[in-house]
């Protein structure tokens, strides 16, 4: 484990109707979330950078780890690093497919290609069946920019100075907010760590 980092207790705080309604399937509107905070009972939440290929390696085995573990809730937050000069439009073209549904999809699709351009975008939208013109405009909307600015500032605000980075613990629900309290694990780690959490 990461030696420097103690335990961490922190909130991710929704809020619905700041920029869009919320989605049916889901009351947590503003977080990439994976699985149901309802039946989950641990929280695995990465910080990361898709332009570091560190965390295109880890992208793979996060992905291995939602299939084999669906009580596990995953929750992605973007820390797109500052001499990474494409990972915050990509960061934010993942948003715009979340808008769809489609985050995880675009997620491993970027990690994969790590191509960053905005043909490529277009192009994966149209493979994930997404409204294209929704999505193009979506792109452009500042907003998509606050919201990865708005992790990357949690990011800072949480001591995280290196991606990819896990926080894994135990978390309470109370309406849209979850508080939080867990350990830091790099990738190597998270596997690990994980089967500890499960098995306790």
């Amino acid at each position: 484990m990461i030696k420097h980092h103690p335990k961490v207790i922190f909130f991710i705080m929704v809020l619905l109707f700041l920029f869009f309604q919320p989605k049916e399937a889901s009351s947590y509107a503003e977080i990439n979330i994976n699985n149901d905070p309802k039946t989950a009972n641990v929280v695995v939440i990465e910080f990361s950078d898709f332009e570091c290929p560190y965390c295109a390696k880890a992208s793979t085995k996060v992905r291995q780890l939602q299939q084999e573990n669906p009580d596990i809730l995953f929750v992605h937050k973007d820390f797109p690093l500052k001499y990474h000069t494409r990972a915050e439009a990509a960061a934010v073209a993942a948003h715009c497919a979340w808008e769809q549904e489609k985050f995880w999809d675009f997620y491993q699709q970027i990690f994969t290609d790590q191509n960053f351009s905005e043909e490529a975008y277009l192009d994966y939208a149209q493979m994930f069946g997404l409204e294209t013109e929704l999505f193009k405009s979506c792109l452009n909307d500042p907003t998509q920019t606050e919201r990865v600015q708005s992790d990357f500032d949690l990011g800072l605000s949480l001591k995280v100075d290196k991606v990819p980075l896990f926080i894994m613990g135990s978390f309470s629900q109370n309406a849209n907010i979850l508080k939080v309290q867990g350990e830091y694990y790099t990738a190597d780690e998270l596997e690990g760590a994980l089967s500890t959490y499960v098995n306790r």
